[in-house]
């Protein structure tokens, strides 16, 4: 299993490795047409908002007092990083990329009838995607995409018998499994180097925890769940405004002195 820090090192190693190249001139033998405003590395941030959502119930006292976890709805903001590569023919892009999003999405859902509650967040999202690209114009200024890839998540879920503010140790999940995301946007291109994004994003991840299997007997610091319930960590929903250096901006022209 990936975690935080080995994507963020492999995120870093990428800017570096996209740097060197552009650098030594290497970056046109990846393929693509180097006049394109679209080819080559790049490296930049977003920012946004986004919603995660839960699924599953628990009743500690099996008293019909049972917290339907799909009243957990996480909305917040995010803030990332992304990188990654283009290669351009003709019209039609293929690239790759790689980001990173911090985020602040949480919320509580509460029994009606008892103390029971239960609490989730999601801190960060990390996704590898590639990206199928348009720029229909003779200039491509515009560029269409769909993306899609592999995604992780930093979240977690906590149960509660007897309200947050109880000295009772309380069960917390860590929902970390591998999921996927869909998406697409539009890029423009803004000036030589910079350019400028839209986009949405779909991450799911279906991760779920048997909380028959995980709190058995009153153990692991929650009351006995009856069979058949659960927490499960479903989906996400982003959009992100973005912004993105391209190391592709052509060299300014020679001017040679006639000779005398």
């Amino acid at each position: 299993m990936l975690n935080k820090k080995t994507l963020m090192a492999g995120a870093s190693a990428v800017a570096i490795l996209a740097a060197q190249s552009m650098m030594s001139g290497e970056a046109q033998a990846l393929g693509g047409d180097p006049s394109s405003p679209w080819n080559g590395f790049y490296l930049g941030a977003h920012v946004g908002a986004g919603q995660a959502n839960w699924a599953g119930s628990y009743d500690a006292t099996a008293n019909n007092s049972a917290i339907f976890l799909e009243d957990l709805q996480d909305t917040g903001v995010l803030a990332g990083i992304q990188v990654g590569y283009n290669a351009m023919y003709g019209h039609y892009l293929f690239g790759i990329e790689g980001d990173f999003s911090w985020m602040d999405l949480h919320s509580v859902a509460q029994s009606e009838s008892s103390t029971e509650l239960a609490t989730s967040q999601v801190d960060a999202l990390y996704s590898i995607r590639g990206r199928l690209g348009v720029a229909p114009d003779a200039d491509q200024r515009a560029l269409l995409y769909v993306t899609a890839g592999v995604a992780w998540a930093d979240a977690d879920g906590t149960l509660y018998t007897s309200g947050r503010a109880s000295s009772t140790t309380n069960p917390s999940f860590s929902f970390d499994d591998v999921g996927g995301v869909v998406g697409g946007g539009v890029e423009w291109a803004a000036s030589q180097s910079l350019r400028v994004r839209a986009e949405g994003l779909y991450y799911w991840f279906d991760d779920k925890k048997d909380l028959f299997a995980a709190c058995p007997n009153n153990t692991n610091g929650c009351s006995s769940a009856n069979p058949g319930e659960f927490f499960e960590f479903e989906d996400v929903y982003v959009f992100r405004l973005g912004a993105s250096y391209y190391f592709n901006a052509p060299p300014p022209p020679v001017h040679h002195k006639p000779m005398k």
